[in-house]
Formats: C-alpha cells, sequence, structure tokens
C-alpha cells in the first residue's frame, strides 16, 4: 500500500510541474519494482481500465465533426442558467 501512496504522490508532482515526465518515470518504475504481485495485479486493472474508459468518449466521425462545427456557428454551448 506505501507503493500506491507513493505513485499517487509522484503523479500529483508531475500534474503540478515540480517533476518532469523523465523523473516521474523513474519514480514509477521503481515503485513498481517493490511491488507485491497482488498490488501489481491491481494497478494494471485499474490502468486497463482507465485506457479504455479515456477511448470511450473520443469520437470523431465525420457526423461528430459536422454537428461539432454547426453547434459551433450557433455560439456554441449555452450558459447554465443558476436559479
Amino acid at each position: 500500500m506505501a507503493n500506491i501512496a507513493k505513485r499517487d504522490k509522484l503523479q500529483k508532482q508531475a500534474e503540478e510541474g515540480k517533476i518532469t515526465g523523465r523523473e516521474l518515470w523513474k519514480g514509477l518504475k521503481s515503485t513498481w519494482d517493490e511491488m507485491t504481485d497482488e498490488e501489481k495485479e491491481s494497478e494494471f486493472s485499474k490502468l486497463a481500465a482507465t485506457a479504455m474508459g479515456s477511448k470511450g468518449g473520443r469520437s470523431v466521425s465525420p457526423a461528430k465533426q459536422a454537428a461539432s462545427r454547426l453547434n459551433g456557428l450557433k455560439g456554441g454551448r449555452p450558459r447554465k442558467v443558476t436559479p
């Protein structure tokens, strides 16, 4: 579990721009090497689910592109009206 906390800390630092991608990779690789098989399996399943989920909303069909352009000509998405 400590390895997962270390990984999360490294990812947060990378998102904040405090470390480079190379430093992140080195840190993640070292934590991966220290993980137990059970932790690796859990981590791998999370990464796989993330990868599949991120592809779900990326449709680049010609119909979707045309609809997006048409909506952009209309001024885009309307602002939320708060009560």
